[in-house]
């Protein structure tokens, strides 16, 4: 595939940073990841210092000398505040929530300022990247905004574009503080990884019903939807579990939190199978079961998962639904 010479840049640009710039959930700006350049407002002001220089030299005109001069002692004045405004400043990542394909994650950082530092104007938005032959512009840029705190946590939105763990893009902080002359920037490799669930996508009728074990052309009631159990054993309740699960019994006589064990029997439930979809896409098998997942886990529902090389029991529940997702996102490519 033929890519044009911005694609190409940016995609040298982004390998050079992974070698140079590795991902870490924590950052502190110092000076061995921040640049600093004349802005164009400062790329003009020299030009006018060097202009202002060749008149005086010329005419021999000291006023005019020391004009140029005063102006080239502010601009160096500047590198020191604008490099000082960013130092200090360190940036940490926070768990981030999954999320579906094509939707946005909601990447949130903490920045956390020096001591006696205000690090004023700075502004910070994702870094353009290259995925697939394309290059994903920046975000919208958002000002830190300190509010007398000593940090603050920001969401940064970003689309995801593929299925997995998703790394977001680098993150571009820069700052034109104090005079906009010169800009102090620098790009962090942010590790604040990402579960992205396959986008569900509803398959058609002969092939969702081909996935159901035991189903009828006649609705029935949610609370139908239950596959019959049989009692097992006991095990240890932990705190968040249902609790019309615990054995109060044995813990009137031992007075410890005991959860009764069921084991699931053939009845009324579903089994997500890879194999009912025959001659269909790895991907698209995936966002069918997907589908199909979201729709049984929201009737509250008892079904199974099998996958090549991965097989989920049985089971319903927030926690079932979220491991049934999670095999799904983190499913192997080209199987």
């Amino acid at each position: 595939m033929h890519l044009s010479i911005k694609q190409r840049l940016v995609s040298y640009k982004s390998n050079f940073l992974a070698q140079r710039r590795p991902r870490k959930n924590q950052h502190r700006l110092k000076q061995n990841n921040l640049f600093i350049f004349p802005s164009i407002l400062g790329g003009c002001y020299l030009l006018l210092i060097m202009l202002l220089w060749l008149l005086g030299t010329n005419y021999d005109n000291n006023l005019i000398l020391g004009l140029c001069y005063l102006l080239l002692s502010i601009m160096l004045v500047s590198i020191l505040h604008c490099y000082f405004n960013l130092q200090g400043l360190q940036v940490s990542s926070c768990k981030s929530s999954a999320v579906f394909c094509g939707e946005l994650a909601m990447i949130k950082l903490k920045f956390e300022r020096a001591s006696l530092k205000t690090h004023s104007s700075i502004e910070v938005n994702w870094h353009s990247q290259e995925h697939n032959g394309t290059v994903q512009e920046p975000g919208q840029v958002q000002i830190l905004d300190w509010q007398n705190r000593s940090t603050v946590e920001m969401l940064f939105p970003v689309v995801t574009i593929s299925r997995g763990i998703f790394q977001p893009p680098r993150l571009t902080i820069k700052s034109y503080y104090p005079l906009g002359l010169l800009r102090c920037w620098c790009v962090l490799a942010i590790d604040s990884p990402v579960i992205v669930y396959p986008k569900p996508i509803a398959g058609n009728a002969h092939q969702i019903a081909s996935s159901v074990s035991n189903s009828s052309a006649k609705p029935r009631d949610t609370q139908t939807h239950t596959a019959e159990r049989e009692y097992q054993d006991l095990q240890t309740y932990r705190e968040g579990e249902p609790v019309n699960q615990i054995a109060w019994k044995h813990y009137a006589r031992t007075e410890v939190l005991y959860k009764k064990n069921y084991a699931y029997l053939t009845g009324d439930h579903c089994s997500l199978n890879w194999h009912s979809y025959p001659g269909i896409a790895s991907e698209l098998r995936l966002q069918y079961l997907c589908h199909q997942a979201i729709k049984l886990s929201a009737l509250r529902q008892v079904f199974s998962l099998e996958l090549p090389g991965c097989t989920i029991a049985m089971a319903s529940g927030e926690e079932h639904y979220r491991k049934v997702l999670h095999a799904l996102a983190l499913f192997p490519e080209n199987v």
